[in-house]
């Protein structure tokens, strides 16, 4: 029933059997992952986040073919590249890509939102306070007055250079 919905919507089966044999029935069944119980909610969330994104590249949904611009900033997901009032800003992938979530969520992007952005699991709230802080710095080398990343105390950061 599901496939016939979505043929690539990822299936998880969440089972107490845990025999070889089971596993290899369910994903031979079409199932892209296989989880006996118990197992936390924490990593089967991520499974579940790390399975949507695997469908999302292997479709190509979501990706962003051209050149996006806020303000005086210009980011280019394809080269992995942002400049900021024409200078090239020399971001680790995880700085780029949350420098993309803030760009990309006017509202502003909530800790969660911004753990996920850094693909690197578990990251404590201090971890993104400091990729902010590095943001900040970079920006600032470029530009002294560069005020664009504000604090959303309780939740997060927002973008506000439009």
């Amino acid at each position: 029933y599901l496939r016939e919905r979505d043929p690539q919507l990822p299936v998880i089966f969440l089972t107490s059997r845990g025999d070889e044999l089971d596993k290899i029935y369910g994903l031979q069944m079409g199932a892209w992952d296989y989880q006996t119980k118990p197992v936390s909610l924490d990593y089967l969330v991520a499974r579940i986040h790390s399975l949507f994104q695997i469908r999302d590249q292997q479709s190509g949904a979501g990706a962003d073919t051209g050149l996006h611009v806020s303000g005086e900033l210009e980011i280019s997901r394809n080269l992995m590249q942002a400049r900021w009032k024409k200078a090239r800003l020399e971001l680790t992938p995880t700085e780029f890509e949350i420098l993309c979530a803030l760009v990309e969520q006017p509202d502003g992007v909530s800790y969660e939102d911004l753990t996920r952005a850094t693909r690197q699991g578990v990251v404590e709230d201090n971890t993104i306070n400091t990729h902010i802080l590095h943001l900040r710095k970079k920006f600032r080398q470029l530009d002294p007055a560069f005020d664009c990343i504000k604090t959303r105390y309780g939740f997060g950061y927002r973008w506000m250079c439009r």
